[in-house]
């Protein structure tokens, strides 16, 4: 029955046993209904909540985020809906604290069956049906076990990876059929309207489909014009299904906006165009319509927004990114990391790298060439980004899933003559996770004195007792450490002065001087900043980094148990915790 379930319906069978994996183990630990540990998979709640309650679609601000009239983020909304829709179903018959719990545990490992989707289709055009009970077996061992489709993982990278898997495996089309290649090309769209971090590999995959045409010719030219309508066509359609009319013309380099649909409704109709069987000639004619088209839509980007050419981070003042960016441990670069374990590129290059060395071996003997060619210019992109911020490294391991597949059949069919026919293969499934690389590092931290990174390790500080005190207090602002934010932001009424999020920025600056600044010119700056009450936690966080670098500063003082004027403590903050643990509050006044 296994057999079969696998072999006629593969996705179903990996989704469900996904799903068995993330409820079973969520049960287990008692996380049934319980929102992620990444701050982000609670913001991403919040946002809906926030949507639920009525605030508008088009209207991405958190208005209790950050100074006075609150921060636009730059979130798309589109992985909202299926929370609110299953939330609004489950709502039907249970109760709507108990309609959330199943929304956010069902979810994400729900979301993993549009990966095995990719997954199987890639598998079969590139190896044929033997190879999708092996596409089955190597999505289980990387997707089951990747958080982000874990009960809770809300973000939005569960359904970036999705859908990019989805476009590849419909790209290996070894027909290079229109249909095919149209739901590759809304596949990236999605994509790509999600979120900025994908940009670098739709562009990839966005040149490999006209170059596939450069060399084929008119035997791709379907191909072609199926990827032209289809990322152009939902590109156009996503923006203006979630962005209000007042926004039409505003141009944002970190989310998806007009400069996106514009560019990919024109690189869309002009792929459309040249697949006219009238466009068709010779590879210098080809390289010519390719360079027009690649020229104009080049203009445009370069005209229209020459400031998106570098990235949204750059634009941020050298002491925000000192004093905050740098701090976030998956916005830095993966050799920067090795003062914590000497091993963890291991952990986050050795697949990719191995992989690549692989797939170069497949091209140089003829193997797949447009497939793996695409997954090796993908992959070398992911770890090239990798370099610069390790959260990258989760694209350069989805992407070489399909190689994995594939080796994993090989090695099955050649080691049919041996005793132990399916070692091999097992092996072979084993090396393509994640956490096999991970061994090295985790030795490592076991038999040595690792340091730990003492920035938001102890983010959420507050206990439940504090928490309770802080959503006693009359509504104001809070300055705390930026991994608190959503944490307040979910339990109070209380709005935050700064989170972890870039368009923050003047929130962020704004705690920055404050933790820092003179405590005889601390005043000033509370209330130039509008600060109600001040939290501050005596292990690790980013106010314990800002008082080692600013020794006289206020944090420095406040960690230090000084006491100032211009601050009343707030007794029994929490009284259950261990001395020196619990968070400090205190209510601003002058």
């Amino acid at each position: 029955m296994v057999n079969q379930l696998v072999t006629r319906h593969p996705v179903f069978f990996a989704t469900f046993i996904t799903c068995v994996v993330a409820l079973g183990s969520a049960a287990f630990l008692g996380k049934f209904g319980v929102v992620g540990s990444d701050s982000d998979d609670l913001m991403r709640l919040i946002q809906v909540r926030d949507l639920m309650a009525g605030q508008s679609f088009f209207d991405t601000y958190q208005y209790r985020l950050g100074p006075d009239g609150g921060t636009l983020m730059h979130w798309s909304r589109i992985p909202d809906i299926p929370l609110v829709v299953l939330i609004g179903f489950f709502n039907m018959f249970v109760s709507a604290s108990f309609a959330e719990a199943l929304a956010i545990s069902l979810w994400p490992p729900m979301s993993a069956g549009l990966a095995f989707l990719g997954l199987v289709t890639g598998a079969r055009n590139l190896a044929g049906p033997k190879a999708v009970p092996f596409a089955v077996i190597v999505g289980l061992a990387t997707l089951a076990l990747y958080y982000r489709f874990h009960v809770g993982a809300l973000d939005h990278h569960n359904l970036q990876i999705a859908f990019l898997l989805i476009a590849l495996g419909f790209m290996t089309d070894p027909s290079h059929r229109f249909s095919s290649f149209l739901v590759a090309g809304a596949a990236v769209a999605v994509s790509m309207a999600i979120g900025a971090e994908v940009y670098i590999f739709v562009a990839i995959i966005c040149v490999a489909v006209p170059l596939l045409w450069l060399v084929r010719g008119q035997v791709v030219s379907q191909a072609l014009s199926g990827f032209g309508v289809g990322f152009g066509a939902t590109s156009v359609a996503l923006f203006f299904a979630t962005t209000s009319t007042a926004q039409y013309l505003a141009v944002y380099c970190d989310a998806f906006s007009s400069i996106n649909a514009a560019v990919a409704g024109v690189g869309g109709l002009l792929l459309l165009i040249a697949s006219h069987e009238r466009m068709q000639g010779s590879f210098r004619w080809r390289f010519l319509v390719l360079l027009v088209m690649g020229t104009s839509t080049g203009v445009l980007l370069i005209t229209a927004s020459p400031q998106c050419l570098a990235s949204p981070l750059s634009t941020l003042p050298n002491e925000v990114k000192t004093l905050w960016l740098d701090l976030i441990l998956e916005a830095r670069p993966v050799l920067a990391l090795t003062d914590l374990n000497p091993l963890i590129p291991v952990t986050y290059l050795g697949a990719p790298l191995l992989t690549l060395v692989l797939l170069l071996r497949d091209i140089r003997i003829g193997r797949n060439p447009f497939a793996n060619l695409l997954f090796a210019a993908l992959i070398g992109a992911a770890i090239a980004t990798t370099l610069v911020q390790v959260r990258f490294s989760v694209f350069a391991h989805m992407f070489c899933l399909f190689a994995w597949v594939c080796w994993a059949l090989q090695v099955y069919q050649h080691s049919q003559k041996y005793r132990f026919k399916l070692l091999p293969a097992t092996l072979v499934v084993f090396v393509s996770t994640q956490t096999a690389w991970a061994l090295p590092a985790a030795v490592y931290n076991v038999t040595s004195e690792t340091k730990r990174l003492d920035i938001e390790s102890s983010s959420r500080c507050m206990s439940a007792v504090s928490m309770t005190r802080l959503k006693s207090l009359p509504s104001g602002t809070i300055l705390a450490r930026p991994g608190l934010s959503p944490l307040i932001l979910d339990q109070t009424e209380h709005r935050v002065l700064n989170g972890n999020y870039h368009r923050n920025v003047n929130g962020i600056e704004m705690a920055v001087r404050i933790f820092m600044s003179n405590p005889q010119s601390s005043p000033d700056l509370l209330r130039e900043a509008g600060v109600t009450y001040l939290v501050v936690c005596p292990k690790g966080g980013q106010d314990s980094f800002l008082a080692n670098r600013a020794p006289d500063g206020l944090a420095a003082g406040l960690l230090a148990g000084k006491s100032y004027s211009f601050l009343e403590p707030i007794e029994d903050a929490d009284t259950s915790s261990a001395a020196g643990d619990s968070a400090k509050m205190f209510r601003v006044v002058f």
